[in-house]
């Protein structure tokens, strides 16, 4: 079990590959920090960002209220053809997306190059 002292402090990076904006997130997205996260991820959206690829290498754990970020922007994502790729989780993460359901709600790759490649099949549409 986890205490607050034991917790990595989130530290989220962005830049843009293309169309996608792409959020390198290391530490730990949990109810302490996820409405900071949720924020970033909500200015780009108001800016127009439609897609979205994270980088969940250096994640190390991921909270429900983490996982709500990605929940809550989804409809709007999917609204305006947009879509949220996730790669590198280490298995722990993607446990808790698998345990609450959430694996067929994003698409999650192994590399970057991959999820990069999702977001130009999905322009395509």
């Amino acid at each position: 079990m986890q205490s607050a002292s034991d917790a990595s402090p989130l530290q989220v990076t962005d830049r843009q590959v293309g169309p996608a904006i792409v959020l390198s997130i290391a530490g730990h997205l949990d109810a302490a920090s996820a409405p900071s996260f949720r924020r970033r991820m909500q200015s780009f959206m108001e800016l127009g960002a439609r897609w979205f690829v994270i980088d969940g290498r250096d994640l190390l754990y991921i909270s429900s209220a983490g996982l709500g970020v990605f929940s809550a922007s989804k409809p709007e994502l999917d609204q305006k053809g947009g879509k949220i790729v996730l790669f590198g989780l280490r298995p722990n993460v993607f446990d808790t997306f698998h345990m609450l359901g959430l694996t067929d709600m994003f698409r999650f790759v192994e590399q970057e190059s991959e999820a990069i490649a999702l977001v130009g099949e999905a322009r395509e549409d």
